[in-house]
């Protein structure tokens, strides 16, 4: 199936495809790394398996990371 070639060649070539859902989380995560999730679920109108799944997206490339407790920590976006 061409569909499933594709997702293959671009897995192993290491491309992601981001939606603009993952760069409006990573810019609003970018003006205020202290922000709470339900903050962003909020100001993104997004519910909250879109966000979850778009923050693991974003994790899983090394484009984010979480420091510290999710009470306490912050959001990291390395450069």
């Amino acid at each position: 199936n061409g569909e499933t070639f594709l997702l293959v060649f671009y897995l192993l070539n290491g491309e992601i495809n981001f939606s603009e859902t993952d760069k409006k989380v990573l810019a609003v995560i970018r003006g205020n790394p202290h922000i709470k999730r339900s903050d962003m679920i909020s100001s993104l109108g997004i519910g909250k398996s879109t966000l979850d799944r778009s923050l693991k997206k974003l994790k899983d490339a090394g484009l984010l990371k979480r420091i510290g407790s999710n009470k306490n920590g912050y959001w990291k976006v390395p450069q």
